[in-house]
């Protein structure tokens, strides 16, 4: 007779993990917030704010419990704890911002508001996308590894071009502002022009590596021969010499960082209970410890700067630098659509035919964050706009209930990936 251990101890460790999950990101984080920015004056906004942060705690309080994986859904919700909740009440209790500005109370709390109408309709949304069942791609079918061999073949030509066109290794194996001043520095390339070699330079290297390492560390199952491991060993050690040069750290975005690292990590390990739970734990240890430090280093290059990194206030000072400006750049963008009005979507539209070159389109709008934030007279004009901040852009209202209750529908079945044993990418 076979003795089986019981397994509600594993159960009761997944229930406490979910629980105490919900309960630093409900209650320890603000209230470490709260301490830190050295005040207490509560108003309409924070408290508008603070419920956010516990509507965003609960959401991935409950992911946890329920176990399923849900990357999609686990990154919007991570977005809208640490940009849309932490940040926001971390300025609007201080009213303190990193852009010039002055705002009412009245009208963050209007903001904050815009903000909790798109994520009502972004719950709505899913609820009927449970209910539609779009065709989804089944990467073992549709991947074999010729398919794979003859992708990396593309890669690797399309990389080729692109940096030939783009000036030679010198201008992508480099740190990003060099980077930045030998594209717009000279004013040989526009920016569609940029942002059409940089694509092609770096996405298809970056897809056939993650496919690639899909296939390896599924190898014992889709790999009929040691021979063929090895050969796809090759083909892996291969693409990721390519993406050190094609996706050189040192010049990438810190997103677009990060999109590679976590999506090769969330592919490695199995599926078990605990995955969501454990997904949490490291989308919090990277946003509140290696995004500060990261931040930290790009500028700092003495001991002033490590001195910085363990201050331990750190991570909440750092929710007021421009890295979380998204809910001030929906205050900007409301506030210049107070004064001249929607778009009336152009803005989605100039951003779905980026490709389009300028000479061809002279009306083509420009990027809804620069466009604001030369409305505003700010002298440095690159900043980005949330979802929150276009949609609101393009026609108010109206405008965030659409984009936000479509959002969901059109993409819940389409990153459903079936990989059997392996993660969804």
């Amino acid at each position: 007779m076979t003795y089986q251990l019981p397994k509600q101890p594993l159960a009761t460790y997944h229930v406490l993990l979910s629980l105490s999950i919900y309960t630093v990101l409900a209650f320890g984080l603000p209230l470490w917030i709260i301490l830190e920015s050295g005040s207490s004056q509560f108003n309409l906004a924070s408290l508008a704010a603070l419920i956010i942060v516990e509507l965003a705690a609960v959401r991935l309080g409950f992911l946890a419990l329920k176990g399923a994986v849900e990357p999609l859904l686990l990154t919007f919700w991570i977005f809208v704890l640490f940009w849309m909740g932490f940040a926001v009440f971390a300025q609007t209790l201080s009213n303190r911002f990193y852009w010039p500005g002055i705002y009412s109370i009245e009208f963050q709390a209007t903001a904050i508001l815009v903000i909790l109408l798109g994520l009502v309709s972004y719950e709505c949304g899913r609820l009927l996308s449970r209910r539609i069942r779009l065709s989804t791609v089944i990467i073992d079918s549709h991947l074999t590894p010729q398919r794979i061999t003859y992708f990396s073949l593309l890669a690797f030509l399309l990389a080729v071009y692109g940096i030939f066109e783009i000036g030679g290794l010198s201008a992508i194996v480099t740190t990003r502002g060099a980077a930045s001043v030998h594209f717009f520095g000279s004013g040989d390339f526009s920016k569609s022009r940029i942002l059409v070699l940089l694509t092609i330079i770096r996405v298809p290297s970056y897809v056939a590596l993650l496919f690639s390492w899909y296939y390896w560390i599924n190898r014992h199952r889709l790999l009929s021969s040691r021979r063929r491991s090895f050969l796809m060993l090759g083909v892996v050690v291969g693409l990721l010499g390519l993406k050190m040069i094609t996706n050189f750290p040192c010049a990438l975005a810190r997103y677009w960082l990060g999109t590679i690292v976590l999506s090769m990590v969330f592919i490695s390990f199995r599926k078990t209970r605990n995955t969501m739970a454990h997904w949490i734990l490291l989308f919090f240890f990277i946003i509140i410890v290696a995004f500060p430090i990261t931040s930290t280093f790009r500028y700092a290059h003495n001991i002033s700067g490590i001195a910085r990194v363990l201050d331990i206030s750190a991570p909440i000072k750092h929710l007021y630098t421009g890295d979380y400006d998204a809910y001030q750049q929906l205050l900007n963008t409301m506030r210049v659509v107070d004064k001249e009005g929607f778009s009336y979507g152009k803005n989605f539209l100039g951003a779905a035919l980026f490709w389009v070159p300028r000479s061809l389109w002279h009306d083509k709008p420009f990027g809804t964050g620069g466009a604001v934030a030369d409305e505003l007279g700010y002298s440095y004009t690159n900043l980005s706009a949330p979802l929150w901040a276009e949609s609101y852009y393009a026609l108010g209202m109206p405008g965030v209930i659409l984009v936000f209750f479509f959002n969901d529908t059109a993409t819940t079945e389409i990153y459903t990936l079936s990989l059997h044993d392996a993660l969804p990418i």
